[in-house]
């Protein structure tokens, strides 16, 4: 993936997922999501952070959020 080029059957992280979210839906939120693998440097803290305050992610249960994890349909 490079950006450029829609891929519809690669499968879908769930940093992607959240930011297609918080986009769609237009959320915005002022916490900052405290999970133990992200990076707050990454592309994607800012979409983790919109989405923890708008209550709409939990993270994985240990801490995580499971960063490069893929969805299953």
């Amino acid at each position: 993936m490079d950006g450029t080029h829609f891929e519809p059957n690669r499968a879908i992280t769930r940093e992607e997922f959240v930011k297609i979210i918080v986009n769609t839906f237009s959320l915005y939120g002022d916490g900052q999501a405290e999970f133990s693998d992200v990076d707050r440097n990454s592309w994607y803290a800012e979409y983790l952070d919109r989405a923890v305050s708008s209550n709409i992610i939990q993270g994985m249960g240990d801490g995580t959020f499971g960063v490069g994890t893929t969805l299953t349909r």
